[in-house]
Parts: structure tokens; C-alpha cells; sequence
């Protein structure tokens, strides 16, 4: 109970760092939050490009091809799937060029939504 007492918790007393970077971040949140298109954007803080997921994404690909070869329903499955999303303009075919721009930037962008012409799966 003395210990409760006397604990700087208890007492209301916190870490003035914590408090300061709390502060900072909340403040950075206010001034880059902005809203357009019916939705809120926010700054990515510090971090100014995600890291490649290219390895990840490859070891996965090759899992799933293994795994369509095994059965010819679910591979006939996913093939119709893409072809409605080519033909609704959701993804699109990988030419060279968007390839070697994939290689050189490391960008990945997904689309958010079937009319969203900014956003590409490669």
C-alpha cells in the first residue's frame, strides 16, 4: 500500500520524453492530415518508401503455381477470375518496360478499387 503510495505512477508524475515524442507525433498526425477524394490521408511519418517485398512475393508465386499444377479445377478457377479482372481493367498484363520500371523503383501498388486507374498490379 506504501509502495502504491509513493509509486511515481500513482503520483501522476510521467517521463517528460515520452510525453514530448507523444506530443510530436500528434502533432505531425494534425498537420498532415488531409482529406480529398471522400477519404483521410495521413503523412507516412519517417518512413518515406516501403521496403521490397519482391522475395517474398516470388517464394509465394511459386508455391501457388505448385499448387495449381495439382489440380486442374482450381487452376481453371483462377484463370477465369483473371480474366474478368483484365477485362474490368483491375489488373493488366506485365509488359517489359513495366517490368523493368518494377525492378529499378521497387514500387508495388495494388488497386483500391475496379475504376482506380492509379493504382496497378505488376
Amino acid at each position: 500500500m506504501v509502495k502504491n503510495f509513493w509509486d511515481i505512477e500513482t503520483l501522476g508524475i510521467r517521463d517528460s520524453t515520452t510525453t514530448t515524442v507523444a506530443e510530436q507525433v500528434h502533432e505531425q498526425f494534425l498537420e498532415t492530415i488531409e482529406f480529398k477524394d471522400n477519404r483521410n490521408h495521413v503523412a507516412n511519418g519517417k518512413q518515406s518508401q516501403l521496403p521490397s517485398n519482391i522475395g517474398i512475393a516470388f517464394y509465394r508465386l511459386k508455391g501457388m503455381v505448385q499448387r495449381l499444377q495439382k489440380d486442374s479445377k482450381l487452376i481453371h478457377m483462377y484463370k477465369t477470375n483473371f480474366d474478368e479482372q483484365l477485362e474490368q481493367g483491375i489488373i493488366k498484363p506485365v509488359t517489359t518496360q513495366a517490368q523493368s520500371q518494377i525492378d529499378s523503383t521497387n514500387t508495388r501498388r495494388w488497386p483500391i478499387s475496379p475504376g482506380d486507374t492509379d493504382h496497378h498490379v505488376y
